[in-house]
């Protein structure tokens, strides 16, 4: 019954670690149950579950959380890759950053991308404007799907990027690594809350 159990385990979160570890990246699987698993909101419901956290070695991003929604009647199954990079943000728990991705295409659904512009509320840090004009970035979204970045405040504290699709080549990891450089480089300081 455990073989048959590990057999029929959705090997993703896997694959995944073995395809960073191949470009040359330090990661290492997680143990189940770490409170990172528990990160949900918005953009996922209720049908979606984890399949794990990977730990990355080196660089601001600190983790990968892998979440799987089912197949259900009539959709396939899907996963998202939600990237975690720790840091302090001085905005209120009621406060969320958050912006994503817009992709016009030539055609709904399977056209060619012509254009991605980043939308939502960036608080006035102008993030999103400069991640809009930013032509290697928008290959990445083109290529690998919207993206989204917000600010978590619970199980962990720092910034979410979600993705959907990563087939992980090394130029991807170089867009996504310049998303979270310019995600950090952004001065948050009027967004600090008065003390009294």
């Amino acid at each position: 019954m455990k073989d048959l159990k590990e057999r029929l385990r959705d090997k993703s979160r896997d694959k995944l670690a073995e395809h960073l570890k191949s470009s040359g990246i330090s990661a290492e699987i997680a143990p189940r149950g770490r409170p990172e698993e528990k990160i949900k909101g918005p953009w996922w419901g209720f049908f979606l579950r984890s399949l794990g956290i990977i730990d990355v070695a080196e660089g601001p991003i600190s983790s990968i959380h892998v979440v799987k929604k089912d197949r259900g009647k009539d959709s396939p199954p899907q996963w998202w890759y939600i990237f975690l990079i720790p840091s302090e943000i001085p905005m209120a728990h009621n406060q969320t950053f958050k912006i994503s991705t817009v992709r016009r295409k030539s055609f709904p659904i399977f056209g060619k991308v012509l254009e991605v512009h980043w939308k939502g509320n960036d608080w006035g840090t102008g993030l999103a404007r400069a991640l809009s004009e930013d032509q290697q970035i928008n290959a990445f979204v083109s290529k690998t799907g919207d993206v989204s970045i917000r600010s978590h405040k619970k199980e962990f504290h720092g910034w979410l990027i979600r993705t959907k699709r990563f087939d992980l080549t090394s130029e991807d990891w170089k867009a996504l690594q310049k998303v979270v450089g310019r995600l950090l480089s952004v001065s948050y300081t009027h967004l600090t809350l008065p003390t009294n």
